[in-house]
């Protein structure tokens, strides 16, 4: 049984809404449930969505998953190396970046960047003041260096298949989410998806084993390294081609 609830907090302009219960424990599970099933209601309003999922992060870095997603990165030297440091590169300059050489990660996650119309900085509302708030911080500001080395595009599909490979790499509660809610929207609403889902969840997730770990990588202390070169380092075996 929850705790006696306290007070709501609503806001007509966002929809948004936090429960608070006496008991701490309480409040996030009740809200991480919360954020999910608006998540759910607004499958199909991409603003809304992103906002609830937002909301979703921010309480599921509070949660039990997330720190034992933090012990088993701690558990690779590699990981917990950059984790200890909480290493977080510069603002991005894709100006500069596109001197590099055209086969370089550098100039292509720049051209990427521009040419998708896409925010570099989207994760800079996330404050860092715990490992896994770092974790989150960083795998946002690498979001699309991951997508360039899996060769996952920005289609839904390629989006689950990312989100599988981070599950392979690490038990990474926002990507559980992620898949979560898509399983169940496409079970409701669009079931012709459910077999190309589970197709790109299997090979991401095939992928994210094999590979080594994408996380401990200080991608921006080698920008000049070409995609190729990157991939047969870290045994990438770059994506199929898939479609939404």
């Amino acid at each position: 049984m929850c705790s006696t609830q306290v007070f709501s907090v609503s806001s007509p302009q966002k929809g948004e809404m936090y429960l608070e219960f006496e008991n701490y424990k309480d409040a996030l599970e009740t809200n991480a449930v919360l954020y999910f099933l608006t998540l759910q209601a607004n499958f199909r309003n991409v603003d809304a969505a992103s906002y609830a999922f937002e909301k979703l992060t921010k309480v599921l870095i509070k949660m039990p998953a997330f720190e034992l997603a933090v012990n088993k990165m701690k558990s690779n030297p590699e990981q917990a190396a950059i984790i200890k440091q909480r290493y977080m590169a510069p603002h991005y300059n894709l100006e500069v970046l596109k001197e590099y050489p055209k086969d370089s990660l550098g100039y292509t996650y720049a051209a990427y960047i521009i040419e998708k119309g896409l925010n570099p900085d989207f994760y800079s509302h996330i404050k860092i003041n715990s490992d896994a708030s770092y974790i989150e911080a960083r795998l946002g500001q690498t979001h699309d260096i991951w997508h360039l080395i899996t060769g996952y595009g920005t289609t839904i599909i390629d989006e689950i298949a990312l989100q599988a490979f981070h599950i392979a790499q690490f038990p990474y509660p926002c990507a559980t989410v992620y898949l979560a809610n898509f399983l169940l929207a496409f079970t409701l609403w669009n079931p012709e998806m459910l077999v190309q889902t589970i197709n790109a969840i299997e090979e991401g997730l095939r992928m994210g084993k094999n590979a080594k770990s994408l996380f401990a990588q200080r991608w921006e202390d080698n920008w000049e390294k070409s995609i190729s070169q990157w991939r047969a380092e870290l045994n990438v075996q770059p994506a199929s081609e898939l479609s939404c």
